[in-house]
């Protein structure tokens, strides 16, 4: 696998998503309402620092949230499925069976982006891997599958990546509303010879954490997946423990371990190309925000993986 042209595609569609998305949400306004816009989504984007979510719910929030924090996302999502695909306990995707993945709190797909992406790595031609995300957000959802469309758009582009845009044509996908994951039976989502895989990405928050308790084990009572594997930052630990139950093992992801490494330097000219465009000073103090540089592995990426099954 071509991993500094992966990042390379993944970067030119982050970015391209986000200017067209920028514009759609300017429209009508001026550089100092535009300005005023982006400094709320700053501000609701910094309860990630904490234990509480940003308001996903909101587009501009959605926007940011694609240009900041969806590359680490990306990454940590094929980093840990990578790690379960080579595992030698799971020799029956390897002969062919089918791969569901049940996406709690997709987000803006980077399940599904590295899903793909490891379908292309191990040349699974046929149509065999399914991912069903469920998220409270249609602004994320709708930004999520904008950079699909653009991801799988860009990756065709390129010869040496049409296994890439072959893979993205063969994962199948669902997403749906929060409320809505009653429906998810094993019987729904899987044949009796696939192998089904619980997921949820830096999802557990301290304000949802009962919520989503109630979703995995809904989940994991109708589909029983062979694989439970919930991500989470190091200090939020306790609370994504209390989400899954004990008695699973907890494995420090290091930023080094990270598939993707260094900056995206697309995605950074366009959050310094929107800096320079709004006027002087209307962010205050949030200027550091656009002008500090997207990595795919920041330092400060200190990642608790705890899993169940493999």
């Amino acid at each position: 696998m071509n991993w500094q042209r992966v990042a390379h595609v993944l970067d030119e569609a982050i970015a391209t998503v986000a200017d067209q998305e920028l514009n759609r949400l300017s429209e009508g306004l001026n550089d100092f309402q535009v300005a005023e816009q982006i400094a709320k989504a700053l501000d609701s984007l910094r309860e990630l620092q904490g234990a509480d979510p940003p308001n996903y719910n909101n587009e501009w929030v959605a926007l940011f949230y694609l240009t900041w924090y969806q590359p680490r996302q990306i990454n940590t999502a094929l980093t840990v499925l990578r790690q379960l695909y080579a595992d030698p306990r799971n020799e029956r995707l390897r002969m062919g069976h089918p791969l569901v993945i049940i996406d709690v709190g997709c987000g803006a797909l980077a399940v599904q982006i590295a899903a793909a992406i490891m379908t292309a790595e191990y040349q699974r031609e046929d149509n065999k891997v399914s991912v069903q995300g469920i998220d409270p957000s249609e602004p994320m959802k709708e930004i999520g599958v904008n950079l699909w469309l653009e991801f799988w758009t860009i990756a065709d582009r390129y010869p040496s990546l049409s296994y890439l845009s072959s893979a993205c044509d063969v994962i199948t996908s669902t997403c749906s509303l929060f409320d809505s994951h009653i429906s998810y039976y094993r019987s729904e989502v899987a044949s009796p010879d696939s192998e089904c895989w619980l997921m949820a990405v830096h999802t557990v928050y301290e304000s949802n954490k009962q919520s989503i308790k109630d979703t995995l084990q809904t989940i994991r009572t109708m589909s029983d997946p062979s694989v439970i594997l919930v991500t989470t930052h190091d200090f939020k630990r306790d609370i994504a423990r209390f989400a899954v139950g004990e008695n699973f093992k907890i494995h420090e992801l290091r930023s080094e371990e990270l598939l993707l490494q260094g900056n995206l330097p697309e995605t950074t000219e366009w959050r310094k190309r929107l800096l320079d465009r709004l006027p002087e000073g209307s962010l205050g103090s949030k200027d550091w925000y656009l002008n500090n540089s997207v990595q795919w592995n920041p330092s400060n990426n200190h990642t608790v993986v705890l899993s169940k099954g493999v």
